[in-house]
């Protein structure tokens, strides 16, 4: 903790060290000469009450023990947004760092949500998969530990210590695998869709998409509907065509297609032309036999056959 905490103070700030009675003294020479009217920070490894020179300031200007630095941060939340934690002490302190950034609205979502919420993984995830090594540098040993273990347990796995890189690999897997098989939990469904709506990280997404094999996918007509796998639509695709005529395939499989032919992330895929099929499958063909005359044929074209023209074309 004091580390951390070290690392997180402005730069302009002068801190004082202290390990050894010696390095006490030190420190208080180097404050009364140089800094005495300035405020400073003291940090010391020595217990409070162990203190020999520089036990005056500590009782003077009041000090924080870090060893209880969770009973600290509990006190604090209460004192500022009137929430009690239900926390252990590793689970405040890392949430304690987690938090720096964020607004109340983290600590009232952890009070609701236990220590579950410390990462809120539907924004976290996008970013972590798009650069893993990048994300997690700048984090606290204890909190990329917890974090990673987080996202291992998200995707199924008893955690346990790997690259950060191959933790999301593994999610991004986790996660192509559940569309391919329509089952995909709410949390991977929307993190999936922001990614691929995302101008700043879909160029990520499609290096993923790139090395995720599409001709293992056995059944076609299984993938979840907002899926980004273009060859399960040309496959899909092949089999109305073959199967046009067939009431019973087309019965089965019409309403997928039809999900399908207005799902927003077909067309984030460039997946357009579903309606277009839609159009052919559909093109109701009995007024042709009513036809008699050239004009009626005329008529029939602009009034009718233009729809089935124009998705043909298409």
């Amino acid at each position: 903790v004091g580390d951390y905490l070290l690392k997180s103070l402005p730069s302009n700030w002068k801190v004082y060290e202290a390990s050894s009675e010696i390095e006490e003294l030190k420190a208080k020479y180097e404050i009364e000469k140089s800094a005495k009217d300035e405020k400073v920070i003291i940090y010391a490894t020595i217990p409070a009450e162990k203190l020999s020179f520089l036990m005056e300031y500590a009782q003077i200007n009041g000090f924080l023990d870090l060893e209880q630095f969770h009973h600290y941060i509990k006190k604090k939340v209460h004192q500022k947004i009137g929430l009690n934690l239900e926390l252990d002490k590793e689970e405040l302190l890392t949430a304690a760092k987690v938090s720096v950034g964020n607004k109340k609205d983290y600590w009232l979502n952890l009070s609701q949500g236990g220590s579950g919420e410390i990462f809120d993984l539907s924004t976290m995830l996008v970013p972590f998969l798009d650069d893993p090594k990048t994300y997690v540098r700048d984090m606290d040993k204890e909190v990329q530990e917890a974090f990673l273990e987080k996202v291992q347990k998200q995707i199924g796995q008893q955690p346990m210590s790997k690259p950060a890189q191959t933790v999301a690999e593994e999610a991004v897997l986790f996660m192509l695998n559940g569309l391919t098989n329509h089952d995909i939990d709410d949390l991977m469904l929307d993190v999936y869709r922001q990614w691929i709506d995302s101008a700043t990280y879909r160029k990520s997404f499609n290096k993923y998409l790139d090395n995720f094999s599409q001709k293992e996918i056995e059944d076609i007509w299984a993938v979840h509907p907002d899926h980004p796998f273009e060859e399960v639509d040309k496959e899909q695709l092949k089999q109305v065509v073959t199967n046009l005529g067939d009431e019973s395939f087309t019965k089965e499989n019409i309403p997928y297609i039809k999900r399908r032919a207005k799902n927003q992330y077909a067309q984030l895929c460039g997946i357009d032309w579903w309606n277009s099929v839609l159009g052919v499958i559909q093109f109701d063909y009995s007024g042709i036999k009513t036809i008699n005359s050239f004009d009626e044929a005329k008529a029939y074209y602009t009034q009718t056959f233009y729809k089935l023209d124009r998705s043909v074309r298409n």
